[in-house]
């Protein structure tokens, strides 16, 4: 393995977004359905991009596809920006004779998938906001409000309904545990990543 591509192994592992990745294959397509090879395509796009992951890797490829490669198998040895189906899909068109089509049915596909990625998102903020502030507004009451009613029910003194009970235990337990309570937003927003990462 050559200094440069072990550089961009290493490299590879930042995260490439899925809007470069549509540019990258949208304008991949444009510059094969405009005449040129595939190598001079990759080198052209190459020397447009800004610094980063996306530039070593594509350099990389244009190197392996030149030495004979299929491009197919220069994009499989990075999975994490080139999943299995686009890889699978370039090879088809490859087999085909169709890479130029299959492009842009690609940059088509993965720019639907992240508007409906981006909707998901937004779809889930607000209910997100809600419950948090509802849990906070829950945790405010258990903890200081509450206490100020148990009092006054010692000093009353009688039975108290169940429901009452139930909810001045909760209230001591909440107070007892406080220092937990940070976790709560974190909780919910690993939950929230999750769910977002996993459409993807």
């Amino acid at each position: 393995m050559g200094l440069q591509k072990f550089l961009t192994l290493l490299d590879f592992k930042k995260k490439v977004s899925t809007k470069a990745l549509v540019l990258f294959t949208r304008q991949l397509a444009t510059l094969i359905a405009a005449g040129l090879p595939l190598v001079k395509a990759l080198r052209t796009l190459y020397d447009q991009l800004e610094p980063g992951a996306l530039k070593g890797i594509i350099k990389t490829v244009a190197d392996e596809v030149e030495g004979g490669s299929n491009f197919s198998e220069a994009l499989s040895h990075f999975p994490k920006v080139f999943p299995d189906f686009y890889v699978n899909m370039i090879k088809a068109g490859e087999l085909g004779g169709m890479l130029e089509g299959i492009l842009k049915r690609l940059s088509e596909f993965l720019d639907k998938a992240q508007k409906l990625k981006d909707r998901v998102k937004s779809a889930l903020m607000y209910p997100m906001f809600v419950m948090i502030v509802a849990v906070l507004i829950l945790i405010m009451l258990m903890v200081f409000v509450i206490p100020t009613f148990t009092s006054m029910f010692s000093e009353l003194g009688g039975n108290l309904p169940l429901p009452t009970k139930i909810l001045i235990v909760v209230s001591d337990i909440t107070r007892r545990i406080w220092f937990l309570i940070p976790l709560i937003p974190v909780c919910v927003i690993a939950v929230y990543k999750a769910i977002i990462k996993n459409p993807d």
